[in-house]
């Protein structure tokens, strides 16, 4: 992973991402748009969850997946923990406390 400027992720970027469904949508975006594949993207991603997860699930759902997603493509373990915890604090939220917890753990 190389080192880059932080990445400014604008409302319409956000929106942009919320909408990729699938690994091929997310890889054809990443490539149009490579000033994502870094860490810092990842983690101002994971804030957007937080934030939309109590005013649309589904939009949080979807960005804590790209945030999934690229912390793989990554390789990179703070990355996953970010988003793992994300993920854990949206499953919380939607009352799948088990889900939540296992997704926690891989946080740590």
């Amino acid at each position: 992973m190389s080192q880059q400027a932080p990445v400014e992720l604008s409302p319409e970027l956000i929106a942009q991402l919320a909408e990729l469904g699938d690994d091929s949508s997310r890889r054809e975006f990443l490539r149009t748009n490579p000033n994502l594949e870094q860490q810092a993207a990842v983690l101002r991603i994971t804030e957007e969850v937080v934030k939309a997860a109590r005013e649309d699930v589904g939009r949080a759902d979807q960005l804590a997946q790209v945030a999934c997603w690229l912390a793989e493509v990554l390789e990179d373990d703070l990355s996953r923990a970010r988003s793992a915890r994300a993920l854990g604090h949206l499953l919380a939220l939607k009352g799948e406390h088990s889900a939540a917890l296992d997704s926690y753990q891989r946080a740590v």
